[in-house]
This record gives structure tokens, C-alpha cells and sequence, in this order.
């Protein structure tokens, strides 16, 4: 019997079934199948279309009536393009774009996958390759570059198509696919991070985004914060970033990762060009300036310890000794006689769990070990992190700076001096 052909009942259909069901049907089904663990069943739900597409065929030529010896016969359509049935529809998704931008940014997401699950449940894309077209000028448009929505677009593409699942889906699409693939890897690696890492990361692609060209009042340690960030998310920020804006940060961020701070303050004060031989130099002038200088320099320090001089001598004497003799690192802290003392050791763990680092391929396994002179304020903020020794990867130690200058875990009773070591262990 018709109603017992087992293609019928592998797509899910009735004997009356049309062509265009037919397809449908097959593209709800294979969405249900693994191509790579399971080629059989893919197999058979292929060969169940192909048979029930020529059933159809056959029912409908053994139903049509012969036309008539003066009528000429209707001529057969033309099968529709795929090329004009995927542009059609990516059109349409396109012109859906400002609507979904108008609404919260909490939404867009989900916006985007509802676009997306209409275009391909149009009759338009129940050609296979017309899919596969839509699907290929996604890809292509994502991969151009940063355009308003982009960034959730990118999430929601992902989910529908399901390019985390099967690579190999979205690799089909050349160089515009590998791009994607390599952003869906450090977007994910991004999404793995702890929250606080996440949430200083985003306030800083904030900033980023509202400031195209970053200018002296962005801070050393954002634009730290920031070479990290793009030496270890280029590809995904890539689709997240106005292009411009991005290259812009990245060529000042490089530039601030290169400067040494301590030789960059000689150079501010330095007016003298190296390259000439300025007159200063000479011995006929500079002798005897220096001779004044020192002569001054003397007067100057003569009355200062006269206004100074207690008259205890001893005392004098004693704080003059004192004076020489350099602090030991157990008396580096320094507080008000009130206070409760220098940070505890689980604020500096606080601090050692803020510090936002990622190893690159380049480093060898180990520890990495930094040391940090530190100062705090009455406020309970970092106001100084010198670095006294370094350790392997200059990364590793931007971000235990970055995290010292932005941590909140120091209170008012911690002000004063410490010195601090912050450790990394490379597996």
C-alpha cells in the first residue's frame, strides 16, 4: 500500500506529500543527524529523499491528463536559482538589521537566532545549496571585519550553525571560515575566564569603543591591559572592535609595552640634544659654573643644618646614625603608630588571583616569579608598584602591575611600603 513506503515514513510524511514538503522535510531531519559519527543513517535519509522525490515525480505524471490535440502543453518551469534564492534571503536578513539594533543590547542575541531560524525555514532556502550559500556569505560578511551588531551576530551564527560542534562545517568556506574558526577558539578561551577578568575586559573594550584614537590620558596600565588582551584575542576582537579603533590601540598599546617608564621620565626632563656638542660641555665654561654650583650648594646645606641643629647633641648623633643604616625588607612596612599594619596575606592572594595572565606558546614551562616594591595611600590605593625583579615573560609581569593598580583589596589601615612576590606556575 502507498501509505506503507518506508521513505514516506523515514522523512515523516503522508502519501499526498508535495515536493516542496519533501524537501522540507529532509532539511528538518538532517539537522537531527551527525554526518561524522553516523554516515549510515545519513545515507539512508538520503537515498529516503531521492526516492520519495521520484515518487512524487511518477504520481505525477500517472495523474496528469493528456492535453488536448489543439492545446499546446505548459511548459515546465525552470528550476530557481540558488545563487538569486541564497541572496534573497541574506537580503532580507539584512534589512531586519537596524530593527534588532534598536532594541537592548541585552537582546540582540536572541534577536539574531530568531532571523536566523526564519531565513532557514523559508521556502527559499529549502534548496540545499542555496543554504549552504546563505550560510557562505554569513560567513564572508563576519569575517570582513566589525560592523554594528556584528559581535552578537557572531554568537548567534555560531549556535544555529553550529560551527563549534563541526568545524569542519565552517571550514568549507576558505580563508573567511579558518578566520572565524580561530575567533570561535579565543572567544571561547575569553568566555573560560574568571568574572573579574572578564568584567575588566569589558570595561576596557568599552573605553576602546568610545575612544578611536587613545590619547595621553589613557593610562600605563589600560594599555597594558589592552597589549594582552590583543596579543592573546586579535581574531575575535577583530569581530567585536571597529577595525580603525582596534590597530589604533594596538599600535599605542605595543609602543607603551616597549617603553621603560623610568628611562622614559629622564627623557622627559632631558633638553639637551645628544646628537649635538653643546657649549656647556666645554671645559672652559663648565669648570667654573660647577665650582659655583658647589660653593652655593654648601651655603645652602650650612643653613639648613644650622636652622635644625636641637641642642642635644646625642640626639644629633643618633638620628644621624640611624639615617645610614639602610631598612631590612621586614621593616619595609610602614604605618601610623594607629594602624592595624601592612596588608595580610590573604590580600595579597587577593591581588595574585586578580592577575589576568595567559602563558603564550613561547614560554617554557616553570614558575615565574616577580617582585614589587609597593606604596599605599591613606585611601587604601596603590599609588606605586615598582618592579625590583623581573621574571621571564615581561607579560607576566604588565599584568601583576595592571592588577596591583586596579585591585580594591587594601584598606586605609594598609598605608605604607611593602615589597611583595607574585608567582605563576607554567604547566
Amino acid at each position: 500500500m502507498r501509505d506503507t513506503f518506508p521513505f514516506l515514513t523515514r522523512l515523516g510524511l503522508q502519501p499526498g506529500a508535495e515536493a516542496k514538503e519533501i524537501r522540507r522535510a529532509y532539511a528538518r531531519e538532517l539537522k537531527k543527524i551527525d554526518q561524522e559519527t553516523d554516515p549510515s543513517g545519513f545515507q539512508q535519509l538520503r537515498e529516503a529523499y531521492e526516492n520519495a522525490l521520484r515518487w512524487h515525480e511518477a504520481s505525477q505524471i500517472e495523474h496528469a491528463s493528456a492535453p488536448a490535440r489543439d492545446e499546446e502543453p505548459e511548459p515546465v518551469p525552470e528550476p530557481e536559482d540558488p545563487y538569486e534564492l541564497a541572496a534573497l534571503s541574506f537580503q532580507w536578513l539584512q534589512s531586519g538589521s537596524d530593527l534588532i539594533l534598536e532594541r537592548a543590547e541585552s537582546s540582540h542575541v536572541g534577536l539574531w537566532k530568531i532571523a536566523l531560524r526564519k531565513c532557514l525555514d523559508d521556502d527559499r532556502l529549502l534548496n540545499l545549496q542555496a543554504r549552504i550559500l546563505f550560510e557562505e556569505q554569513l560567513v564572508r560578511l563576519l569575517a570582513s571585519g566589525w560592523q554594528p551588531g556584528h559581535e552578537s551576530l557572531f554568537q548567534a551564527a555560531n549556535e544555529v550553525f553550529e560551527w563549534e560542534r563541526d568545524r569542519r562545517r565552517i571550514l568549507q568556506f576558505g580563508e573567511a571560515g579558518a578566520r572565524l574558526d580561530k575567533a570561535i577558539d579565543e572567544w571561547k578561551l575569553f568566555e573560560s575566564m574568571t568574572p573579574d577578568a572578564i568584567a575588566s575586559f569589558r570595561q576596557l573594550l568599552n573605553l576602546v569603543s568610545i575612544t578611536r584614537e587613545p590619547t595621553s590620558m589613557i593610562g600605563r596600565s589600560d594599555f597594558l591591559l589592552f597589549h594582552q588582551m590583543a596579543s592573546r584575542f586579535y581574531s575575535w576582537l577583530s569581530l567585536t572592535v571597529e577595525r580603525e579603533a582596534l590597530e589604533n590601540w594596538r599600535e599605542a598599546a605595543f609602543a607603551e609595552s616597549q617603553r621603560d617608564p623610568a628611562k622614559q621620565n629622564a627623557d622627559d626632563k632631558a633638553w639637551i640634544d645628544p646628537s649635538s656638542e653643546s657649549i656647556w660641555r666645554r671645559p672652559i665654561i663648565a669648570l667654573p659654573i660647577a665650582f659655583m654650583f658647589i660653593g652655593l650648594l654648601f651655603g645652602f646645606l650650612s643653613m639648613v643644618i644650622d636652622a635644625r641643629t636641637p641642642k642635644n647633641k646625642e640626639a644629633v648623633e643618633r638620628n644621624v646614625t640611624e639615617s645610614l643604616v639602610p631598612p631590612r625588607d621586614e621593616e619595609v612596612f610602614q604605618f601610623e603608630p594607629d594602624k592595624d599594619g601592612p596588608p595580610t596575606q590573604a590580600q595579597l592572594d587577593a591581588v595574585q588571583r586578580q592577575v589576568y595572565y595567559i602563558p603564550g606558546s613561547g614560554v617554557a614551562p616553570g614558575v615565574l616569579r616577580a617582585r614589587y616594591h609597593i606604596q599605599i595611600d591613606a585611601s587604601g590605593k596603590v599609588v606605586m608598584a615598582w618592579k625590583l625583579n623581573a621574571s621571564r615573560d615581561p607579560l607576566f609581569d604588565d599584568a601583576v602591575e595592571s592588577a596591583l593598580v586596579h585591585t580594591k583589596v587594601f584598606k586605609p589601615e594598609n598605608q605604607g611600603k611593602f615589597r611583595a612576590w607574585f608567582d605563576y606556575t607554567v604547566r
